[in-house]
């Protein structure tokens, strides 16, 4: 890393972490680069597992709670661990993970597929689902489900739509999956987009394009790389008609949810 992306690096770390992260941040990395998987690298079938991995150890550090200055929640959180480590310390973690496992043979990685912790799965889809507290709307996991029944990719985890935060953190360790924004998702669309490096990973269905927020943060996407053809509309402003010009248009006769089910099938 040359100096003026050092600067910039730092500038982005002053601005993008608690006061509180900061002054601990080398106990952090120790923790990170001194740990049972860190430790036992080639355990891992591959580096995105590894990293899987590595945030499984940061969810047990949390969840033991304390250190020596009292309650771990006073200063380090999930999202922002995840985030740092993602961020700012992946490009070191891989280059440690291909020096030690570069070589492994066959058999080793054969190996590896046994030991590996079955925790840590590779996510296909990310879901940020509509609304779901309306008499009528389908639940999280429903939704889920819908996506899933018309998709020949089966890992789908999803969150509700006021969730960006599990979101953020889902896309930071899956950079590879595909994400889904639906219904009242969609007002995301913006800050998403920008989260993903493929912007064709990125599927937008049915906005709520009468709300002005809603409608600006899906052209903003588009504007930042997101095709328009993965913006998906229906009939109506309140399904998004005209939200972007050469959106896909959901098939006539299809419900609002129908479309959930619908985008299964373009992933």
């Amino acid at each position: 890393m040359n100096l003026q992306e050092n600067i910039k690096k730092v500038l982005r770390e002053e601005t993008e972490f608690s006061p509180k992260f900061k002054r601990r941040l080398n106990r952090f990395k120790s923790f990170v680069w001194d740990n049972n998987v860190t430790n036992y690298p080639c355990d891992f079938e591959n580096f995105e597992a590894f990293m899987h991995g590595i945030g499984h150890e940061i969810m047990d550090m949390i969840t033991d709670g304390s250190d020596t200055d009292g309650p771990l929640s006073d200063w380090l959180t999930y999202t922002d661990a995840v985030r740092y480590v993602y961020r700012y310390m992946q490009d070191d973690l891989e280059e440690f993970y291909n020096r030690e496992c570069g070589n492994k043979t066959l058999k080793e990685a054969t190996e590896s597929d046994d030991k590996k912790d079955s925790k840590t799965p590779i996510v296909d889809v990310i879901l940020m689902g509509g609304l779901d507290y309306r008499k009528g709307d389908l639940k999280i996991g429903e939704q889920i489900n819908l996506l899933k029944s018309n998709s020949s990719k089966k890992n789908v985890i999803g969150y509700r739509y006021n969730q960006f935060d599990k979101i953020e953190t889902a896309i930071i360790q899956n950079p590879n999956a595909t994400v889904v924004l639906f219904s009242a998702g969609c007002s995301y669309s913006s800050k998403v987009a920008s989260l993903i490096k493929n912007k064709s990973k990125l599927f937008i269905v049915e906005p709520y394009a009468i709300s002005k927020n809603t409608s600006s943060s899906v052209q903003s996407a588009v504007g930042k790389g997101v095709p328009a053809s993965h913006v998906i509309t229906g009939p109506s402003k309140a399904r998004g008609l005209d939200v972007v010009a050469g959106a896909t248009k959901t098939p006539k006769g299809k419900s609002h949810w129908d479309a959930l089910g619908y985008v299964g099938t373009l992933i």
